[in-house]
């Protein structure tokens, strides 16, 4: 009977976490990019991993009249790893000499879904 109900309890856990990750299934991203003649590099916020997103981001950019060198889109699995991979790309565009300039995407209200 016990184990019986350690099971049952184990496959509720299960199901209920699998659910979970389903929904999250897509994963996260951000978008950045370079602009090496004025010294800069644009970074969008954090948001659900979308197809097409440097296309997205590079059109929201030129249409607020920024002309960037590269555009790119980093993802990741995981909330947490995205912002360590934010965190570390504003870091290291600083310490390349760029100033790092936080840019509107529209994702921002995905930040935590």
């Amino acid at each position: 009977m016990r184990v019986a109900l350690l099971r049952g309890s184990i496959l509720a856990a299960a199901v209920w976490l699998g659910f979970g990750n389903i929904a999250q299934a897509a994963g996260w991203q951000y978008c950045l990019a370079v602009s090496n003649a004025d010294h800069k590099t644009y970074m969008g916020m954090i948001g659900a991993e979308q197809a097409g997103a440097d296309a997205l981001f590079a059109d929201a950019l030129a249409h607020a009249g920024i002309t960037a060198d590269e555009v790119q889109c980093p993802r990741a699995d995981m909330h947490l790893t995205m912002e360590e991979m934010r965190r570390y790309a504003l870091e290291y565009n600083r310490n390349l000499g760029m100033t790092v300039v936080p840019f509107n995407d529209g994702r921002g209200a995905q930040a935590r879904r």
